[in-house]
């Protein structure tokens, strides 16, 4: 099975995560502008990868995601509301005006990652490995 490189952004070394380790799902989640609404992204299927290396390149994917690169994420994220949360936000300038704390920021950030298959499980295991890996590291809790 092929694998793609992801980094956590805790040290300079990359980690290599096996695309079976993956299990793209529809995720949701909250911002404090919204209190209690929910939003949800759909799986990250097929077609959103196609439209996804279309819109940015797959060169600038991966600096996107190795970079971490906020608002090209949030941008990705727009593109997979659903589409009556779509409804609320036509325009992806709509939607980034909601995200104005950190913790907006983090939890979209988490929700795009779960739509690839990338759960808090996984970043928690990926983050030890990095530890262990460089022990100046420190771990960051993926839960704002």
């Amino acid at each position: 099975m092929q694998a793609f490189s992801y980094h956590l952004n805790m040290t300079n070394e990359n980690t290599t995560l096996n695309l079976d380790d993956l299990d793209p799902r529809q995720t949701e989640f909250k911002v404090r502008k919204f209190g209690e609404r929910t939003f949800k992204l759909k799986v990250f299927s097929l077609a959103e990868r196609i439209w996804l290396n279309k819109r940015f390149g797959k060169e600038e994917v991966k600096r996107i995601f190795l970079e971490q690169d906020i608002a090209c994420m949030a941008e990705i994220a727009h593109h997979l509301l659903l589409p009556d949360d779509k409804k609320e936000f036509p325009e992806f300038m709509d939607f980034a005006g909601i995200l104005e704390t950190i913790n907006d920021q983090i939890a979209v950030t988490k929700a795009l990652l779960g739509t690839i298959g990338i759960d808090d499980k996984l970043i928690l295991s990926l983050s030890a490995k990095l530890d262990g890996e460089n022990p100046n590291a420190k771990a960051v809790d993926p839960t704002p």
